[in-house]
């Protein structure tokens, strides 16, 4: 099965739309930084668990990169530089 990783928002917006059981039965696996989804989802999305999404432990090495893309990048939040920086 295909991994696919994405940030917070993605989840928010089809849970408002109400199609996250839909795309939770897609033939794909979704996996979130485990720190975006403290800061982010936990709080009033921690049902995205039981439906299957997947926690990603960043590395020391992942959180530099994150750092200096977060530098070259503006306008681009830190928790979107560490999903950019999780790997599968």
């Amino acid at each position: 099965m295909q991994l696919l990783i994405s940030d917070a928002n993605i989840f928010i917006d089809l849970e408002a739309g109400k199609v996250l059981e839909q795309f939770f039965s897609l033939p794909y696996q979704f996996k979130v930084p485990d720190i975006l989804f403290e800061e982010d989802l936990r709080e009033q999305h921690c049902d995205l668990l039981d439906l299957g999404l997947l926690l990603g432990e960043l590395t020391s090495e992942s959180m530099i990169v994150a750092s200096g893309l977060r530098q070259s990048y503006s306008g681009v939040s830190m928790n979107d530089c560490f999903a950019n920086c999780l790997h599968g």
